[in-house]
């Protein structure tokens, strides 16, 4: 995980939703700062059923941006995301906790690759 994320800010992307949305979002970089496109991303919590997109999928958070949806208002729910590559997880899990507050309703994971997948 890249040093400083996870990072829980104001949504700064989905203004027309603005407090109206919590979600999660990121991107994936190589050693040398390359984006890497194409990883699946999952999410899952406690009370959320699970969601999965891929790498470069949003590019408003970089060239290998992606982004998901959590709810339709903030929450106090805890988050798990990991990344995912032929059905292996590649990452660590990030654990999140949301505070409940518009102006943390969007927490920034960015991964950093380690190691080949």
């Amino acid at each position: 995980m890249q040093p400083g994320t996870p990072l829980l800010r104001e949504n700064f992307v989905n203004t027309a939703a603005g407090c109206n949305w919590q979600g999660v979002a990121g991107q994936a970089v190589s050693p040398r700062g390359e984006p890497v496109i194409g990883v699946e991303v999952r999410v899952a919590g406690d009370d959320f059923p699970g969601a999965s997109t891929t790498t470069g999928a949003n590019t408003a958070y970089g060239p290998s941006g992606w982004e998901l949806t959590l709810s339709d208002r903030p929450t106090g729910d805890r988050y798990q995301v990991a990344l995912w590559s032929d059905g292996q997880q590649i990452s660590p899990t990030v654990e999140i906790v949301f505070s409940g507050s518009c102006q943390q309703n969007l927490a920034i994971v960015n991964f950093v690759q380690t190691l080949p997948f």
